[in-house]
């Protein structure tokens, strides 16, 4: 087996002995770069040889998060199969199927009419392309075999099996479950949760939902073409209620104002199947619009399928109404219920008592980098005359784009820049304000494709991209490595463009509000504090990959310094904008007065 560096013994050591004393759920802190996923990996061999533990689920946001146990099974030579498993929809094949999957979820079901149904590969042989290191997706469509159902079957089969959250916090956890002759098959398994400080977000997300107006009208007009006219009477006043719902304005509305229609939810199911069939026949116009109508009657069902979900609220859309849940509470609960062990894991989780007052989660808690001696080398360089705070950004905005701006020209020879944004709006104002901050930068879309994500790394080692403006809590600050072929870090400066608090909304009102009644406290720090330092410091990791990585990290808010203790920077200093004008470039450093703090 591997030997493992010290602080990777610790935490298996920790992870072995927590679950033979028979600690159900566990959260683990080890910075990213320092070897967790085989730390990991080391614990469940351990676990399986030493106490009988069967297999290891790991549950990522999303799937590129969980390549490292692919790949590290691989590298080290490590005594495990592995099969992974992400949304039907992206493992789909079949192009006229996607949209009927990407817009049905749960209640779509095309697969019947494809050619490739049923057409999976053997197990083993999914198995062995994974070990082999290949593409198993493409090399299923070569062979004309359905990516989705061979993985499928192949999960009993492996120790280690990775997947997306779906599959562990939603509906989804049924197929995997499923998957097992024995019922108490994940009872005797291990769960792991990688990067759980996307938890809190991504979880309700799952959950959420928009109807608008348009939908449930589309829906109406499906059901009388389908002859369920009573099913589209019912959805007359749900039509209206939607369209004087509508606002541009967030508001809150209790639920018991909804309209509950009388509605066969079975029978619009078999319409969804119907038309998620006829999808395959379809071309140009005609699949486009059989896939809005799976779209409408989707989200009819899915509304009224996840409005009573404890901690969920629905607020106004601009054509509708949205539900939105605001805790995790119910499906965190659901997921380590169904395993004998369950570990939250992650470079940055939230503190202790966040976990239990807001997740619901009461665990025994190891941080792996405490004594463990510094990760990379970091410096703060604090602004005290800039802010992102609300009530002054329309003064702060041109301010803010000319320091950035200054720090740009200054470091423009020291490696790759990274400016992270409260919000995508807060971000589009202040490039607004200087158009020479896109030259040679990669500035990211709000709803970015995958690929284009994954391609920065690349670039960023052509030379072609110096410059990543990104957005706190986005796709670029959480996930995507920017470093050389060495693993080293190629970003050298973290620009911190506020505070990253989440943004003040009527649903943050209501959120704070849920906290104030579970905590009976100010709920500051569990809604905005909390949310705040953690994703600032996974901004700020993006620089420190491995132990000699070095990066500056500018701090545009004299607010930065509520979180000096949590951000894992010892160096800190502070300088004012007219000192940053005179900044000069000097070699791989910047030269500049200021004071320590």
């Amino acid at each position: 087996m591997v030997e493992l560096r010290p602080h990777q013994k610790r935490a298996s050591d920790w992870i072995v002995e927590s679950v033979a004393s028979g600690s159900r759920i566990l959260a683990l802190q080890m910075a990213t770069g320092r070897g967790k996923t085989l730390a990991v990996l080391h614990a469940f061999w351990r676990l399986s040889l030493e106490h009988g533990v069967e297999r290891m689920f790991v549950f990522t946001r999303t799937r590129n998060e969980y390549e490292p146990y692919v790949r590290d099974v691989r590298k080290f030579e490590l005594p495990f199969r592995v099969a992974y498993l992400y949304a039907k929809e992206d493992l789909c094949a079949n192009p006229s199927a996607k949209g009927a999957l990407s817009e049905g979820g749960e209640f779509a079901n095309p697969c019947r009419a494809c050619p490739l149904f049923g057409s999976a590969l053997p197990p083993d042989e999914v198995l062995d392309a994974i070990s082999s290191g290949w593409d198993f997706v493409e090399y299923a469509k070569d062979l004309r075999k359905c990516p989705y159902y061979s993985l499928k079957a192949a999960i009993p089969r492996a120790e280690v099996v990775a997947l997306t959250y779906p599959y562990g916090f939603t509906w989804r956890s049924n197929v995997i479950a499923g998957l097992y002759d024995d019922p108490f098959a994940l009872r005797s398994s291990f769960a792991v949760v990688d990067e759980a400080h996307n938890v809190e977000k991504s979880v309700p997300d799952l959950y959420s939902t928009t109807l608008t107006a348009d939908d449930a009208s589309r829906a109406h007009a499906v059901l009388v073409e389908s002859g369920l006219d009573d099913d589209a009477r019912e959805l007359k006043p749900l039509i209206s209620w939607l369209k004087k719902a509508a606002s541009s304005e967030e508001k809150h509305i209790p639920k018991d104002k909804l309209p509950r229609p009388q509605i066969n939810e079975l029978a619009i199911e078999d319409v969804i199947g119907l038309l998620s069939i006829q999808i395959f026949g379809a071309r140009g116009r005609e699949r486009e619009e059989i896939r809005r109508d799976i779209s409408a009657l989707s989200r009819v069902l899915r509304l009224y399928r996840y409005v009573d979900v404890p901690n969920s609220e629905l607020f106004t859309h601009p054509r509708g109404v949205r539900l939105r849940m605001m805790l995790p509470t119910v499906p965190v609960r659901r997921f380590y219920e169904a395993f004998g062990a369950v570990l939250f894991m992650s470079g940055t989780m939230p503190p202790t008592d966040h976990l239990e007052k807001v997740w619901g989660v009461k665990c025994r808690f190891f941080d792996a980098d405490r004594g463990a001696g510094t990760w990379g080398r970091k410096r703060a360089i604090l602004f005290a005359d800039l802010t992102s705070r609300y009530e002054e950004r329309d003064e702060m905005i041109p301010r803010m784009a000319r320091a950035i701006a200054k720090i740009l020209d200054v470091t423009r020879n020291d490696g790759v820049r990274l400016v992270v944004y409260p919000s995508y709006d807060f971000m589009r104002k202040v490039l607004s304000q200087e158009p020479g901050l896109r030259d040679g930068a990669f500035v990211e879309e709000e709803r970015a494709a995958r690929s284009k994500i994954t391609d920065i790394a690349a670039m960023a080692v052509r030379g072609d991209v110096t410059v990543v403006h990104a957005v706190a809590g986005g796709k670029l600050t959480e996930g995507v490595e920017i470093v050389d072929g060495n693993g080293r870090s190629l970003i050298r400066h973290v620009v911190l463009a506020g505070v990253p608090y989440p943004e003040v909304s009527e649903y943050m009102r209501i959120k704070s509000e849920m906290i104030r009644k579970i905590t009976g406290r100010d709920p500051f720090r569990y809604a905005y504090h909390v949310p705040a330092s953690l994703a600032a410091r996974q901004a700020i990791g993006r620089a420190v990959r491995r132990e000699d990585d070095e990066a500056t990290v500018w701090l545009l808010d004299s607010r930065f310094t509520r979180f000096r203790g949590e951000l894992g920077i010892e160096a800190w200093q502070r300088i004012t904008t007219r000192e940053l004008d005179r900044m000069t470039e000097a070699g791989r450093g910047c030269h500049f007065g200021g004071r320590l703090l």
